[in-house]
């Protein structure tokens, strides 16, 4: 049997596109001191000035944040005096602030793709902190990286995509079952594989669970009967995921049931 088990968590930026693109790459490169993360090791000014001969770059400033709400109004200033198309920053992880600098090159009429952040904190300062020459060096050479990236890169055109409102959850062990009731609760249908012919994963081989001392048991069952009961979950036992295809948005899951 095949399952289909669309998801998308995709954050989409509306920008009007009051740039438009050219072969003209004007890129900004930013480079972040992170408060003392990153300057406390590697030197942002020897940085900035090594790096703003590099092709295509058309600005290069050190921040002291460039996150901060200073910095990003410094760099809006850039991209409409001096047309910049694509931005890289030299800070630290994109987990935490790409979204940021995507954002901020949106309402500036940059498509928000058209960005590299280049990790010169997690990947420099904090892991080479006793190494400040070899940690400049190899922070150049990321950027560099980034620059060649973001040159070659595209702009993207977002959409938005139905989505089925449905879970696939595999194993039935405590946390499979914990998170198919969860979910199950807040409205969204469930399917539960499990390649066992009864739910309850390895708990069913305990006897006490750790620390409590709680019989594994009285831990168990009353999970498993509140998902086998459950009108919004779909039990498969005897059950294996056989092949998983698509993408983010649009899953598909074959489960082969015994």
């Amino acid at each position: 049997m095949v399952f289909y088990f669309p998801f998308s968590p995709f954050r989409l930026f509306p920008f009007s596109p009051k740039i438009f693109m050219s072969d003209d790459l004007r890129i900004g490169l930013y480079i972040c001191h992170c408060g003392n993360n990153i300057a406390g090791v590697i030197s942002p000014e020897a940085l900035a000035d090594a790096a703003r001969g590099l092709p295509g770059v058309a600005v290069c400033r050190d921040h002291l944040y460039s996150c901060s709400e200073a910095g990003q109004k410094d760099i809006a200033k850039d991209i409409q005096q001096f047309g910049l198309n694509r931005l890289v920053v030299a800070a630290c992880s994109p987990k935490l602030h790409e979204p940021t600098f995507r954002r901020l090159l949106a309402e500036n009429g940059v498509n928000p793709y058209l960005l590299e952040i280049v990790n010169i904190r997690e990947h420099c300062s904090w892991v080479h902190a006793r190494e400040p020459a070899a940690a400049l060096v190899k922070a150049l050479e990321l950027i560099r990286m980034g620059l060649a990236k973001v040159r070659e890169a595209v702009p993207l055109a977002e959409r938005q995509v139905p989505m089925t409102r449905a879970a696939l959850v595999i194993g039935g062990g405590p946390a499979g079952l914990r998170a198919a009731l969860d979910i199950a609760h807040a409205g969204i249908p469930v399917t539960l594989v499990e390649r066992a012919p009864v739910l309850g994963g390895m708990a069913n081989r305990l006897y006490k669970t750790f620390p409590q001392g709680q019989s594994s048991v009285s831990l168990i069952n009353p999970m498993m009967a509140a998902a086998t009961l459950h009108p919004g979950i779909t039990v498969l036992t005897d059950s294996s995921v056989t092949g998983v295809g698509g993408h983010l948005g649009n899953y598909r899951v074959k489960v082969t049931q015994a």
